[in-house]
């Protein structure tokens, strides 16, 4: 039978030979760049790793045996449970396994064995993970639920090449049970050098949500990390406005995390970065000024009314202002941040707020509660605010009366406002009637 290869002379099968052995040549080249970029990522996953175990092997739970007739002397009391013994070996294997697997990362120059010993740290690397969890879960310790939430899960590591563009959505990434990655882990631990090393490598986990759709920035906010929260600002100018817009599953951006935190210099840092936005509320109706109003937290209160172009004073639950929540509060510097507000917008002075049947305003709730200093600071700002009525019809000296505050009644029954007591309530009764009908 005829053979059609017969032809082929020995230089066209050499020739073909050498296409397909460059074909391989950089298929292996291009599957080796992959994997050492991988490899960039793991190795702080393993340091970290490394830190958590070795600092666990330290700090045993509980105390240890002082008995003299005892054969455990010396030794941890919980030597005699079974889970602790576990907890020791699972820790000892996580941090041994870890500390080879970046042992390994660290001697991989040969490229022709830089596949088998990735692939053999990888899986060590998963073993170890596994023994971190395990000796985490049976330790007992005080931080152990904070680290549970924030080691990845041996399931979810695998090698993938990853790629550098912004947005891309085919990335993975090694994350979390609860959707972290490893930068929000350094975040979340307050290291500044970690990120930037890892958005060399990966500038797409700038971005990039957990499950409660919380940004590295969010948690660096949340956690007070001022210098990481200045690193990951600065990393990528182009995404820096929607880095710091983007919101959690409660609706809040890095602002409300930072205010909540009651962090002045984050929330202050935070607001001039951004002086264009205006800041609005949560899904809860906090804006980022109702709540460092609420939390009497006045330098970032003066830094969004000064450096914030659009600032909101929506209404916030039960319809309440920054300055209804600034009285409502109980934190010290309230008259202050009174005054602050008021010399923003003098209306909120006369807004009310509460449910329906309930409406009462700023000089009611400072009279009920008996606050003569913000009293005070009201009507220096506004004279005429101390005419206003709830929805019930009574003026502040009836609500000083109803609320036994005799330091108020005093203050309004000077010449200025003694007039209140003339005014009637909606049933005809004046804060005299009040007076005399109550055990005041």
């Amino acid at each position: 039978m005829h053979n059609p290869n017969a032809k082929m002379g020995t230089g066209v099968k050499m020739q073909l030979r050498k296409v397909d052995h460059d074909k391989a040549k950089k298929a292996d080249q291009t599957k080796v760049e992959s994997i050492m970029k991988a490899a960039q990522i793991h190795i702080i996953v393993a340091t970290l790793i490394t830190t958590v175990t070795f600092t666990a092997g330290i700090t045993l739970p509980e105390g240890f045996e002082s008995g003299s007739d005892s054969s455990n002397q010396g030794m941890t009391i919980l030597i005699r449970k079974t889970t602790f013994r576990v907890f020791v070996v699972s820790d000892a294997i996580a941090f041994t396994i870890s500390a080879v697997a970046i042992f390994i990362y660290f001697l991989m120059a040969d490229q022709v064995e830089i596949l088998k010993l990735l692939e053999a740290s990888s899986k060590w690397r998963g073993v170890g993970v596994t023994n971190e969890r395990v000796e985490l879960k049976l330790g007992g310790s005080r931080w152990t639920e904070q680290i549970i939430g924030l080691m990845p899960n041996p399931a979810q590591m695998h090698l993938g090449q990853d790629r550098l563009n912004y947005g891309d959505e085919e990335n993975e990434y090694q994350v979390t049970p609860t959707g972290n990655t490893i930068l929000h882990v350094a975040a979340h631990l307050g290291h500044s050098h970690f990120p930037a090393e890892v958005l060399k490598i990966t500038p797409t986990l700038l971005c990039h949500q957990n499950k409660k759709n919380e940004t590295a920035l969010h948690i660096a906010a949340n956690e007070v990390h001022i210098k990481v929260v200045h690193l990951l600002l600065s990393i990528e100018e182009h995404y820096k406005e929607k880095l710091m817009r983007m919101t959690d599953e409660n609706g809040a951006p890095a602002l409300h995390k930072a205010v909540s935190s009651r962090h002045k210099d984050v929330a202050s840092f935070l607001v001039k970065e951004d002086p264009e936005f205006e800041f609005p509320s949560n899904k809860a109706w906090q804006t980022p000024m109702y709540l460092a109003a609420e939390s009497v937290l006045r330098e970032a209160l003066v830094e969004i009314l000064n450096s914030c172009k659009r600032p909101t004073s929506s209404a916030g639950p039960l319809n309440q202002t920054p300055l209804h929540a600034a009285v409502i509060s109980e934190h010290t510097g309230l008259k202050e941040v009174v005054s602050d507000m008021l010399g923003w917008k003098k209306f909120l002075a006369y807004l009310s707020a509460g449910s329906e049947n309930d409406r009462t305003t700023a000089i009611h709730i400072a009279v009920g509660a008996g606050k003569v200093d913000v009293l005070h600071e009201l009507l220096n700002h506004c004279p005429d605010c101390w005419e206003l009525l709830d929805n019930n019809g009574r003026n502040a000296l009836h609500e000083a009366i109803l609320y036994s505050q005799a330091n108020v009644v005093n203050f309004l029954l000077k010449p200025k406002w003694d007039k209140l007591i003339e005014d009637p309530y909606k049933d005809g009764n004046t804060p005299l009637h009040f007076l005399a009908s109550s055990n005041f």
